[in-house]
């Protein structure tokens, strides 16, 4: 089985990080993708939302989507 893995903080999450990722998995016929949220995010310097609020959020932005 083909598994793709997409990291990022995903604070928050957005667009960006879904459609990209849902092109990807069609391209490469993924059957699966794992987002894995980080803890910091290289790029920004203030604190990171709570993890739990993020992988709620992504959770959300997932919800009716393939599991890819």
């Amino acid at each position: 089985m083909r598994i793709g893995v997409f990291g990022g903080t995903f604070d928050p999450v957005h667009n960006g990080h879904v459609l990209p990722v849902e092109a990807a998995a069609m391209k490469f016929d993924l059957r699966r993708v794992i987002y894995v949220p980080a803890r910091l995010s290289p790029h920004k310097d203030a604190a990171p939302t709570d993890a739990r609020h993020r992988v709620a959020m992504l959770a959300l932005a997932l919800q009716g989507r393939p599991d890819w």
